[in-house]
């Protein structure tokens, strides 16, 4: 849902968010994403991990939320982004013999 947003942070604001006045720090962006986890939904409760890392997550209680306005929630996209970034340059430096990703992301699950 929110895939084609992430690949346009950053770009030049259109006229409807110039308009509004929420051009800096994409902020029509994360307002959406706010709305979005904070209204129910299906999308707060069809969360499937098949992945073997990702598995052992069962104990997770996703119903529970825990509320962050969009500036927190830009906050984590910037700091997660980083780390996948860093994961993503040590995969592809010259000289990686391995083909699992995971192993470069030096344990965080949330990074992979």
């Amino acid at each position: 849902m929110f895939s084609e947003g992430l690949v346009q942070l950053g770009n030049v604001a259109d006229q409807f968010e110039l308009d509004a006045g929420k051009t800096s720090n994409n902020q029509l962006f994360w307002e959406g994403i706010q709305e979005a986890f904070t209204s129910p939904s299906e999308l707060n409760y069809n969360l499937h991990f098949e992945d073997e890392v990702l598995s052992d997550l069962h104990h997770i209680n996703f119903k529970k939320k825990v509320l962050h306005d969009w500036k927190k929630l830009r906050m984590i996209w910037k700091n997660l982004n980083a780390e996948y970034k860093a994961a993503l340059s040590r995969y592809t430096m010259s000289g990686t013999h391995s083909s699992n990703f995971y192993e470069f992301c030096h344990g965080p699950k949330d990074v992979y």
